[in-house]
């Protein structure tokens, strides 16, 4: 079993998500960027590293052009988190993309289309009872 992040790395992670939007809205100017979202984060537990996990509005091609905007501004945000944040050590930064919220929709939509095939076959939904 995973074991969970202590409590210090939860709170730098929630730490750098709020910092990082903050630089990310109004200190870079990076078209590239276009609309993310930061969708959270995970520190390491020697606060060395940390996965900054990014969801991206638009087409694959888009979420390329925009993981790569954010691979070139990564040393930019780190230094403007060094002088916002005071840690002995700050984390060496790496964005992810996350794909989560599309799989969670796409399977709603598979969901909401089984629902309507089976309304479709019998004119009216059925609903097992499987108890006994």
């Amino acid at each position: 079993m995973p074991e969970s992040p202590s409590i210090r790395c939860q709170k730098i992670a929630d730490l750098l998500i709020r910092e990082i939007s903050g630089i990310l809205q109004t200190e870079l100017r990076d078209p590239g960027i276009g609309f993310v979202t930061l969708t959270g984060a995970e520190v390491s537990k020697d606060i060395r590293s940390a996965r900054v996990f990014v969801s991206v509005l638009g087409d694959a091609v888009r979420k390329r052009e925009a993981m790569a905007a954010l691979d070139r501004a990564r040393p930019a945000v780190q230094n403007l988190l060094g002088g916002r944040i005071r840690l002995r050590y700050m984390p060496a930064l790496r964005f992810v993309l996350d794909e989560s919220n599309e799989y969670g929709a796409r399977i709603d939509a598979l969901l909401e289309r089984i629902k309507k095939e089976e309304t479709g076959k019998n004119g009216e939904t059925t609903i097992s009872n499987h108890a006994e």
